[in-house]
Order: C-alpha cells, then structure tokens, then sequence
C-alpha cells in the first residue's frame, strides 16, 4: 500500500512470529503462530516469501512479505512450516497429557467437553480415566435401553 519498506529481523519459534526494526528495534510485528494459514516462497523472487494469517484484534486477513537479505525465500518458508509443526506437536502433546475429550452429540448437533486441562499426577490421572470409562459404559447402556 505505499509504504517504504524496511529492514528488519525475522525471529521464527513454535511460539510464533516476530519483525523486528533492525535500526531502533521496535516490535513491528508479532503474531501467533497458530494465527498462521499459509506460507510460501514467492515463485517470481528467490529471495522473497510471505504468510497469511488472521489478525488477533480486527480478525481480518492480513498477507505479510518479506524480501530476505541473506536466505531464500524458500529456507525462510521452510523455517516457518517447522516452527507451525513444533506448535502443533506441543499442542497435541498437551492436549494428550489433560486428559480432555470432545464428543459429538448428533442428536443435538453439539459438541460436549468432558475432562480438564489442570495437570494431574498420575494416580489422578488413572482415577480420572476409570471414572470416564464408568460413565462412558451406563452411556452406552442408556443408548441400548433407549434404542
């Protein structure tokens, strides 16, 4: 849209995505890494990529490029993609770990959470387990009845 460019340092973690001005070092940018939908080099210019995601506040869709100085722009798009990954693979480990469980309810076209994303010890964890199998067995059981 007009504006002169500027350089800057791009710093990739599974966290997320910062720009750094190189001169006075203000934040330009910083997004989430889960906001992210789409990276890739640019097919014109080696040296250039860009991503697309969704701004936190406006929700609009934003599409930012970049022009690297050093790496190309299919390095730079690489290095996004393997941080989305190691997002990803923290959230699902976590996800693992809680012990929460959504279901689809197609009757009401809803879905239900059961579980909590506290940190349990172990034994809880098993308690918790054997108590959502509990309650899982006189559901099916109802659902027999019913049917």
């Amino acid at each position: 849209s007009g504006k002169k460019s500027v350089k800057a340092i791009l710093l990739v973690s599974a966290d997320g995505l910062r720009v750094v001005d190189d001169k006075t070092k203000d934040l330009i940018v910083d997004q989430t890494i889960e906001k992210v939908s789409f990276c890739a080099p640019d097919r014109n210019f080696d040296k250039a990529f860009s991503y697309i995601c969704r701004d936190g506040t406006t929700r609009r869709w934003i599409c930012h490029c970049f022009m690297a100085l050093k790496d190309s722009g299919e390095r730079l798009s690489h290095a996004v993609g393997c941080a989305f990954a190691a997002c990803l693979e923290r959230k699902q480990k976590r996800e693992k770990e809680c012990g929460v469980t959504a279901s689809f309810d197609a009757s009401r076209t809803s879905f239900a959470r059961e579980g909590s994303f506290r940190v349990t010890s172990a034994s809880q964890q098993a308690e918790r387990e054997e108590v959502m199998r509990q309650l899982q067995d006189k559901k099916k059981a109802k659902a027999e009845t019913t049917a």
